[in-house]
């Protein structure tokens, strides 16, 4: 079974999710089937990340002469962690597009997307940006709790842990 979509390329074509039938559950066969074309697709990608992980960590192959180690040079993660260092997280700039129509939308957005990233610890942020940087991708999932955010008898307290409010 493949689940797939055309992209326009005659070799490749882009494993998807589709909604299907959302009164049964999936059978076995139809989730092995996504399995092993997601497995597929995805595949490339994850051999390169572990490239660039060997490279980034020192593991990948040197050639030294007999009897002597090999000297691993540390360029790549010398390269990734300045970069990282480069990056503010905390000063992060935020466009959402807007119409005439939607102005006011669009700044509810830009704001609930800063409140969102500013309550982010920044050692998670510096993570999500050093592995943006090596894969070329990256991916946050911030929850939101409310019970213990917003519960009086916990106090709300902004990013730096001052107290807020009466």
């Amino acid at each position: 079974m493949t689940l797939s979509v055309y992209t326009g390329s005659q070799e490749q074509y882009t494993p998807y999710l589709p909604v299907g039938d959302l009164d049964k559950p999936p059978d076995a066969d139809y989730v092995m089937g996504l399995l092993r074309d997601y497995q597929m697709y995805y595949r490339p990608f994850h051999s390169q990340c572990k490239t660039e992980e060997d490279y980034y960590f020192g593991r990948n192959p040197v050639p030294a002469p007999e009897g002597h180690e090999a000297v691993h040079p540390a360029t790549s993660r010398a390269i990734v962690d300045t970069a990282t260092d480069h990056v503010d997280v905390g000063n992060i700039e935020i466009d959402v597009p807007s119409s005439p129509r939607s102005r006011a939308r669009a700044e509810k957005i830009k704001k609930f997307y800063q409140g969102t990233w500013l309550s982010i610890k920044e050692p998670v942020l510096r993570t999500a940006t050093r592995q943006a940087f090596m894969y070329g991708i990256s991916f946050l999932k911030p929850v939101f709790n409310r019970v213990a955010r917003c519960s009086p008898a916990h106090g709300v307290r902004d990013r730096r842990g001052i107290p807020q409010g009466p």
